[in-house]
């Protein structure tokens, strides 16, 4: 089983070093700022975590690489804890991202 940690550090060696968060503007960068909207990111990959000790502690890491190169990776958890923004913004993506005819999305 993958934790989050060894996930952090595979996503790092492959050039996934930026941190995202989602806002109700859209994909902050927390290294540069910039702020991306759904059609300016690509989410090329994804994870689930589970914990071990915890089974109501589940995380979702997703692997984005926006229009100018910055490639990072935005995390969501389930249940009570999820973020609606992370959500919305995910299906946003990924719609357009089916829409291009561009199958981003390959699963660890």
């Amino acid at each position: 089983m993958k934790t989050l940690e060894t996930c952090l550090n595979m996503f790092k060696t492959s050039g996934y070093t930026v941190r995202f968060k989602a806002t109700d503007q859209g994909l902050k960068s927390l290294v540069t700022k910039n702020l991306y909207n759904p059609n300016e990111v690509k989410i090329v990959n994804f994870i689930k975590i589970d914990d071990t000790y915890d089974p109501f502690d589940i995380k979702t890491l997703y692997a984005i690489e926006t229009y100018n190169g910055e490639k990072g990776l935005l995390q969501d958890s389930y249940g009570q804890d999820t973020d609606a923004n992370v959500g919305i913004f995910v299906y946003k993506a990924l719609s357009i991202n089916k829409n291009s005819n561009n199958n981003p999305l390959s699963i660890l």
